[in-house]
């Protein structure tokens, strides 16, 4: 049914229709006042009743609630959203209505189970939940008919995905670039004509929900590119960008160009989108790219990393997490004997790396060389396979 309902909905005619609607529905954005949140906030909040939720304590949320949110775009367009909100704050009890749609843009440590309760709590019985490039959703396990629930890396317990357990859920992917330039501005580095969203569903959506929000999309100007039951493949697809270019921008303090364009790094971007793609053929998710393909990933030069960001900010990054994540599904798979899996050494030698950055130490040149022909080394089998 939702692949025939996404082919109706790819027809232009029927989308011109529903953007004439004139259904506002009510949406909150969880993480709404930083960059990718900004982004969203700025281009929904003129057709939907708007509310965004910021972090506790925040200058930049007093800011925002003072004076307006101010974002500006790569050409220099600067845009300041202030009478348009129904709600910008830190409560979830201040929000007046039960929400029709709800976007969560929090960085993986962030989303735990007290917010989800939360969530819960705005939410309208039938609201769509939408996660926002958000690391490794609660939901991932659901769906590959595996006895595995969770992965404890990212939800401790299971107690997220027990939560949204009965919610209608979609993962969006946005390639934004963007940064918090000051206290109530956000930055857009990347040229609008070249942020691409994409939409992947997940067995856990319902019709109506999808049909809801791809009309709040196109209503906002906001292109989006739709992968029926692809939730699993984009977000593995994300890992292998997290865990090798995101991951070396913050270890190496260098913008993400320096990384994914230079020779001496591409051994370990192979590793690692070998290692991922290896996980995903064990857990039959299809499709997840190639390094041929990642190779043809479009980066921002001199943009830096969110975990670069993180650890200059003093802030919980998501590293652990990511690395957690990984390594526990490659121990899924190798005690269920789903698959072959590269040899993990040099992933271990990542996380080791990563741990002492976020200890505060500073990486020698001899340490990134062992990282680096330790790849090579792995990867020089697999080349010839």
């Amino acid at each position: 049914m939702l692949k025939n309902l996404t082919m109706c909905l790819s027809d232009m005619r029927l989308l011109a229709k529903l953007s004439n609607c004139e259904d506002r529905p009510s949406i909150a954005i969880i993480g709404g006042v930083g960059a990718v949140g900004a982004y969203f906030s700025a281009k929904l909040v003129k057709s939907s009743n708007l509310s965004i939720l910021g972090r506790k304590h925040s200058a930049h949320l007093s800011q925002i609630q003072k004076d307006g949110l101010t974002v500006i775009t790569s050409s220099g367009k600067t845009t300041t959203l202030a009478a348009y909100f129904s709600y910008v704050g830190e409560s979830y009890t201040d929000i007046s209505r039960l929400q029709d749609i709800v976007f969560l843009s929090l960085k993986q440590p962030d989303i735990t189970a007290g917010v989800a309760a939360q969530i819960l709590r705005i939410s309208a019985p039938d609201a769509l939940i939408v996660f926002v490039g958000n690391g490794i959703p609660p939901f991932f396990m659901q769906g590959l008919e595996q006895p595995k629930t969770h992965i404890e890396a990212v939800d401790p317990g299971g107690k997220i995905a027990q939560l949204f357990s009965s919610c209608s859920v979609v993962l969006l992917c946005p390639t934004i670039a963007a940064n918090i330039q000051s206290c109530g501005v956000v930055k857009v580095s990347r040229p609008e004509e070249k942020i691409k969203v994409s939409l992947a569903t997940t067995s856990m959506v319902r019709p109506k929900n999808l049909e809801r929000l791809l009309r709040l999309l196109n209503a906002a100007g906001i292109a989006t590119e739709i992968s029926d039951g692809q939730a699993h493949r984009m977000v593995l697809e994300k890992l292998q960008f997290a865990l090798s270019v995101n991951m070396m921008s913050g270890v190496l303090n260098k913008p993400l160009g320096d990384i994914f364009y230079a020779p001496e790094f591409q051994p370990l971007l192979r590793y690692i989108v070998a290692v991922i793609g290896a996980v995903g053929d064990a857990l039959k998710i299809k499709g997840v790219r190639s390094y041929e393909q990642f190779a043809k990933t479009e980066v921002t030069r001199t943009h830096f990393s969110s975990f670069y960001k993180d650890l200059v900010a003093g802030k919980t990054t998501e590293a652990n997490a990511f690395l957690g994540a990984t390594l526990e599904l490659a121990d899924f798979t190798r005690s269920q004997e789903l698959g072959t899996l590269p040899d993990l050494s040099p992933l271990l030698k990542l996380k080791a790396l990563v741990d002492k950055r976020i200890d505060g130490g500073v990486i020698s040149d001899e340490e990134l060389q062992v990282l680096l022909r330790s790849a090579a080394r792995t990867i020089m089998p697999m080349a010839k396979l």
